[in-house]
């Protein structure tokens, strides 16, 4: 009573002092009006009623304002004016502060919006209809942790809905009279809502010896339904524990996490009032009796020193060994139980493990042994089978049938015994003997097909002698193999050796020779037709062209020997051939003569003129000789036409030629130039008049070019060509050349160049040689306009000039089989595709059923993804499997922006965990995974808990690395793969290359020494990650070992 006055003196305080302040202005904080006292407090204004803030009102506890002029001053909250917020709309949910102690008249009255209300546990009284016709609210939560007594009476609730819920701080259900017994527990005639405690987990000390079960006893199923143990459990809830000992095992005890005992009652029951702490069961193992006995012929051996009696006690599959001894002539037989006599082991000592109480019984005979035998096929037993004293000698003996011979003795394990025959041994035991025999000999039949026979080889053969076949071919023909009865390939050896093991038939096959004509043209011509492989006795018209100025002579051997002066010339093939094609020069009328000042030079003397028969192309010198004050100017031909201001002059007979020397008054002397190998004079060589410049001038042969001129002596003159001199003598000049050298330049994609590359003087032999990626396979060599040169690999060439080649390769294509198991089906049902390229496969189960996993070819499982997206680097067998009973699945759809691939989209059950895997392409990097446009990952790898609500559609995105700053470059694109056990790098020379499993565990690191690296591991199977650094950028990757 004497609280009850109290708190109506605190509210009509309240009413006054509230009422006193409204008439000085209030100050907005946070979008509600305050009003401040001098003793440093605040009150919530009147003012409110029409707030339209936030509608989820938090009041603090303090207010701090700064008045610039002066200073900064703290207010706590602690009143409330009446009619605060009284009909205000806007307000959803309040949430009052700590400090203050009563709620004023009708302050949130008629707040028709209002659905939540927080009270402060210094809250100790609620004015009168503090919240009357709220009739949205539906949730009050009290923070009064010593209880609710006396804070609230009258009615400060009016018209609230009967469906509103009180919530409390856990551990108070007591104070606000909580009592498991009854059906209902309320606080101002609404229901409060149980609080949920932890309950951590169950446990036993060893899941083999025994499980628990569980069962609740829940007071407010009728409100909030409860019958099985989860992570949260009600307030005073009853929990009952029962812990079931498996066979062999007993209960001990109820432990919790510190292993305190808690109960040794087998059923523990307990009410739950906070926490529980975590709990287990303790079960032991059950002791269990073995009893030993032995008949009057034996006796039991004690287990040590210290044993007495014949009864021992074990644990629960524990292990035991009991040994008997025989007497003296006497040995052991086996083991029985006691009970019912049934035959338990044979052994001694004898080991087993403890299931249950045992009683054994040991089992002795009179000393001696049976023998038994028996033969395989093709012979018998002669003698030596029956019953023997123990350590007696036992010979035994066998027969073979006619054609057969003995081979060996086997016991039962058929391990071999003896080669003796009779065999001879100690009875120690009963024994199983068998005799085996073998045939004597075996037939090898040889036979050969047409165009062939049987040089040697066929007959009868011990078994395990080697045989000897040799085929023979006839004319024109050659052995080419051997095979079997089947026709299946033995050998291609000739002779065939091979170890006779049974009858055996072989045959020789043989095909026809192909004979190589070759043909060659000497100087002066070439070959038109008739080179080859021909077979045997085939026509051949082989045919010669002569060059320019020639004529064709004759065929011969490569001995010399004439063949024939035909051409063509056809000619049957018996063997290979070379023949050679010879060619001769026409002749042809050349004369020269000298005009007016001068003469012909002729031996030692002169003529006005001379001639002669020439052959084609032969080189003719004639010289000129000015008379007295006469200098030479040149040679005309018969129609006085220039030919050339050389003396001498040096020309090719090229047909029927007539000559002149012309002369001029004058001094003069004569340049003389030639020219070394590989080049011509173009320009010079003439008799020039004193003091005059003369220029000369050097042509080299294609692929080569003029390096200097030197004089008589061979001393250097000049570099220059042409090259400029005045003319103060007679002059002899010689032009030099040197060989062109040129580049071959080799690169490729997807594959490595292993050979060829470098620098090669003309028409030097260059064989380039290159060798695909795994996955790929070399297409063709191309120049550097992209046209085929060639698919040979290695590609062998002449150098004539600079080459840029590159050697193309294209994927493997390989086959996708795809099959369903029973109760389902699956979409494609098989497919083809290259290397890399991405493969998608659909399992769709039928009705009960629901699909399982993929399995390959081996029965191994692949992945439980549908639909399951993979790369094709193989081929490929999957199986789907599917298993009853049907599951709720849900489709994530897993997408990608441009420059990469998103996999792991499928169908999952909730509650699953789903790995989604985001592979960016050459020269993107990934930039994260997003949830309906909002990040939720930056891992390649996004491994998250499949649960109810929100969206299933994620999207991988990818950007364009930089060019200049981060791999991969254009002209040198970075890439790593694995195959044959060894991890193979392109362009990352320099590079330190870290590899880490899809977990993030690092496996190996090193510098990649070259642009082509290769690193020899074995991996297990899975996915990696390759990180690459160096100055010039990073580079990222991901790759799979099958």
């Amino acid at each position: 009573m004497k609280r009850r006055i109290l708190l109506a003196g605190l509210c009509l305080c309240c009413m006054l002092q509230a009422m006193g302040t409204e008439k000085n202005p209030g100050i907005t904080y946070n979008g509600v009006i305050y009003h401040f006292n001098s003793d440093n407090t605040a009150i919530i204004s009147v003012d409110n009623q029409k707030y339209s803030g936030d509608p989820h009102v938090v009041i603090p506890s303090t207010i701090t304002i700064n008045y610039p002029a002066t200073h900064t001053q703290t207010y706590n909250v602690t009143e409330m004016a009446m009619y605060a917020f009284k009909e205000n709309k806007r307000i959803q949910s309040v949430v009052l502060p700590e400090g203050l102690k009563v709620t004023s008249y009708e302050c949130f009255i008629s707040c028709e919006n209002l659905k939540s209300i927080t009270f402060p546990n210094s809250l100790i009284g609620i004015g009168h209809r503090s919240f009357a016709e709220c009739k949205s609210l539906m949730d009050i939560y009290l923070q009064w942790h010593d209880g609710p007594a006396d804070r609230i009476n009258g009615d400060k609730l009016h018209n609230v809905p009967s469906s509103c819920r009180i919530h409390i701080p856990k551990g108070t259900e007591r104070l606000f009279g909580w009592n498991p017994q009854d059906h209902t527990c309320k606080w101002e005639g609404f229901a409060i809502v149980p609080n949920a405690y932890e309950f951590t987990y169950l446990d036993t000390n060893d899941s083999t010896m025994g499980n628990i079960t569980t069962s609740l006893i829940n007071p407010y199923s009728w409100w909030w339904p409860q019958e099985e143990m989860t992570e949260l459990l009600y307030a005073r809830t009853r929990v009952r524990l029962r812990a079931n000992p498996s066979y062999g095992y007993h209960f001990v005890k109820w432990v919790d996490e510190h292993d305190r005992s808690l109960s040794t009652d087998n059923l523990y029951e307990f009410m739950v009032s906070g926490d529980v702490p975590p709990i287990r069961a303790h079960f032991a193992a059950n002791p269990y009796l073995v009893a030993l006995s032995a008949d009057d012929n034996g006796t039991i051996i004690k287990q040590d020193s210290s044993d007495e009696g014949t009864i021992y006690w074990y644990n629960y599959k524990t292990e035991a060994k009991v040994e008997a001894a025989a007497n003296i002539g006497y040995h052991f037989v086996k083991w029985t139980n006691t009970k019912g006599g049934d035959s338990i082991s044979a052994d001694n000592p004898y080991t087993f493990v403890v299931t249950g109480d045992t009683h054994l019984k040991a089992h002795f005979e009179l000393d001696s042994c049976r023998i038994q035998l028996s033969a395989g096929e093709h012979g018998g037993i002669k003698s030596g089978g029956g019953v023997y004293p123990f350590y007696s000698k036992v010979t035994i003996e066998a027969v073979p049938d006619s054609g057969y011979h003995f081979v060996k003795w086997s016991d039962t394990r058929n391990d071999n015994l003896s080669a003796d025959n009779p065999y001879t041994f100690v009875a120690d035991g009963d024994r199983n003997i068998q005799a085996h025999f073998g045939i004597d000999n075996y037939r090898v039949s040889a036979f050969a097909d047409a165009n062939g026979g049987i040089k040697s080889g066929g007959g009868n053969y011990k078994p395990g002698t080697e045989a000897r076949v040799e085929a023979e071919a006839a004319a024109h023909y050659h052995f080419v193999k051997w095979t079997d009865k089947n026709g299946d390939s033995l050998s291609a050896d000739n002779p065939f050796r091979f170890i006779v093991t049974m009858d055996t038939v072989v045959r020789a096959h043989f095909a026809d020779n192909y004979y190589r004509v070759s043909l060659s043209a000497g100087e002066n011509g070439a070959i038109r037709a008739g080179e080859g492989l021909y077979l045997h006795d085939t026509r051949v018209l082989a045919e010669a062209a002569a060059d320019t100025g020639y004529h064709f002579v004759m065929w011969t051997t490569a001995g010399g020997d004439s063949i024939s002066a035909l051409n063509p010339y056809a000619f049957a093939v018996k063997g290979d051939i070379a023949f050679q094609a010879h060619f001769a020069a026409n002749s042809y009328h050349v004369t020269w003569s000298a005009g007016e000042n001068g003469r012909i030079k002729s031996g030692n003397g002169t003529a006005k003129s001379g001639g002669g028969v020439y052959a084609y192309n032969t080189k003719v010198t004639t010289e000129a000789a000015a008379d007295v004050n006469y200098h030479f100017v040149k040679w005309v031909n018969g129609r006085g036409d220039s030919l050339s201001a050389d003396n001498p002059y040096t020309f090719a007979v090229k047909g029927e030629m007539a000559v002149q020397a012309r002369f001029a008054v004058g001094s003069s002397y004569r340049v003389s130039l030639s020219a070394a190998e590989h080049g011509s004079i173009k320009s010079g060589d003439r008799t020039y008049v004193y003091n005059t410049k003369a220029e000369v001038e050097a042509a080299a042969d294609t692929r080569y070019h003029f390096v200097k001129w030197t004089n008589a002596a061979g001393d250097s003159v000049s570099g220059e060509n042409p090259y400029t001199f005045v003319v103060k003598e007679a002059t002899a000049l010689r032009a030099h050349f040197a060989v062109n050298r040129y580049r071959v330049t080799l690169s490729a994609k997807n594959g490595m160049i292993t050979s060829g590359g470098g620098t090669y003087e003309y028409e030097a032999v260059a064989e380039a040689e290159a060798e695909a990626y795994y996955g790929y396979r070399l297409l063709k060599w191309t120049d550097a306009k992209g046209d085929s040169l060639s698919a040979d690999n290695p590609f062998v060439f002449l150098v004539e000039g600079d080459a840029d080649m590159r050697a193309v390769f294209m994927p493997r294509s390989y086959r996708l089989t795809v099959s369903a198991g029973e109760h389902g089906d699956v979409a494609p049902a098989g497919d083809t595709g290259l290397y890399e390229e991405y493969m998608k496969v659909h399992a769709v189960a039928d009705d009960g059923y629901h699909f399982a996993r993929w399995t390959d070819a081996r029965g191994d499982s692949v992945s439980a993804r549908n639909p399951y997206e993979f790369q094709l680097v193989r081929n490929t067998e999957l199986t789907a499997v599917f298993e009853g009973g049907s599951r709720e699945l849900v489709m994530v759809t897993a997408s990608a922006t441009g420059g990469g691939r998103a996999l792991g989209g499928g169908e999952y059950e909730y509650g699953n965990w789903v790995t989604l895997i985001a592979i960016a392409d050459p020269q993107y990097y990934f930039t994260g995974w997003t949830q309906d446009g909002v990040p939720v990952s930056k891992e390649a790898d996004y491994v998250f808990t499949l649960t109810r609500g929100g969206s299933n559609s994620y999207r991988a995105g990818f950007e364009k690395y930089m060019t200049g700053s981060s791999l991969p470059l254009p002209d040198g694109e970075a890439r790593a793969y694995y195959a044959d056990r060894v991890l193979r790098l392109a362009n990352l020379g320099g590079h330190i290359i870290s590899v880490s499993t899809a977990d993030g565990r690092q496996v190996l690191q090193f510098k990649a020494d070259g642009a082509e690296y290769q690193c020899p591991v074995t991996l297990p199977a899975g996915v990696y990650i390759l990180n690459a650094a160096s100055g010039k950028g990073r580079y990222v990757t991901k790759f799979v070992v099958w």
